[in-house]
């Protein structure tokens, strides 16, 4: 049985920075994107299409970030490290979002 390289907990952690980074990246560089377009009738059809196909890639990025090292565990029937690994992740997703929400609603307390 090979070591693992990171502990389950940090392998947990550094999966949920990998998905908070891609939705900062998408935030940042998707979303400007997307404003720029002209709204003309081709475009407003379009727009579901996109809609979809960016909802679908974002699963498909999400999954692969999140279950590959939990399913290779699986696979070498190491059943405790794989639920480290989600448990440590489900954790840190739900720190992040509440960190986020925070300084979301810090944020709207200084503006007013």
């Amino acid at each position: 049985m090979k070591k693992l390289r990171f502990h389950p907990v940090v392998a947990g952690i550094l999966q949920a920075l990998g998905i908070l980074l891609y939705i900062v990246l998408f935030a940042f560089v998707g979303v400007p994107l997307i404003d720029n377009v002209e709204h003309t009738p081709v475009m407003s059809m379009m727009a579901p299409v996109f809609f979809l196909f960016t909802f679908s890639f974002s699963a498909l990025l999400c999954a692969a970030i999140t279950g590959t090292f939990p399913a290779v565990l699986l696979f070498q029937k190491r059943y405790r490290d794989a639920a480290i690994v989600i448990i440590s992740m489900i954790i840190m997703m739900a720190l992040l979002l509440a960190l986020l929400l925070t300084a979301l609603l810090m944020s709207r307390m200084l503006i007013r």
